[in-house]
């Protein structure tokens, strides 16, 4: 074995570092992904039997005032947004 066996090897040594540390970074940030995905459909679906009892509330004795008029909308955007049933 010569010097410029050693000083290839080195080069590729430190390549390979370079592709690993990449990919590993790769799937750490699409583990994030999908674990913050799901977290965050998970904190939506929570809330969508309280937006579906106020929306068919609101549809059942449509608000009055026009402010009335502006949370019952909002809240049907909401229940929209949330793909609640």
């Amino acid at each position: 074995m010569d010097l410029e066996d050693v000083g290839a090897r080195g080069n590729r040594s430190w390549l390979y570092s370079i592709v690993v540390l990449f990919l590993v970074s790769l799937s750490l940030a699409f583990g994030n992904f999908v674990y913050t995905n799901h977290v965050d459909n998970s904190s939506n679906q929570q809330w969508c039997s309280l937006v579906s009892t106020l929306d068919d509330a609101y549809k059942q004795n449509p608000p009055q005032t026009a402010t009335g008029q502006k949370v019952a909308l909002e809240i049907y955007n909401l229940r929209v947004n949330f793909g609640c049933p």
